[in-house]
């Protein structure tokens, strides 16, 4: 029975270079129809992409009508307040300038 000697074993006796290669060759797949590589810097950044992409299967996206429907409602309450805000500061400017100036 050959197993594998994993590369975080250090007590392995196959050269540096050669398990470094070994690694590369084993990090090296086809996924999503690219080759992706999982050595070095890019391993982290693989395995970030590839958890983010399992991420998103698992949102449940609203539909085109809901999208809409709440785009409006945000709207119609952004331009209230900013009604309500411009018109507090207009009384607030007139009650200033007639009795304090």
């Amino acid at each position: 029975m050959s197993e594998k000697i994993s590369a975080s074993n250090p007590n392995h006796d196959e050269p540096a270079a050669e398990q470094e290669q070994d690694e590369r060759d084993s990090a090296l797949s086809l996924k999503g129809g690219g080759i992706a590589l999982g050595f070095g810097p890019l391993k982290g950044a693989q395995q970030f992409f590839a958890e983010v992409r399992a991420e998103f299967k698992k949102i449940s996206w609203p539909n085109r009508q809901t999208v809409l429907t709440e785009t409006i409602v945000v709207l119609v309450v952004v331009v209230f307040l900013t009604a309500l805000i411009v018109g507090m500061d207009w009384v607030f400017t007139q009650v200033s300038n007639r009795f304090l100036v």
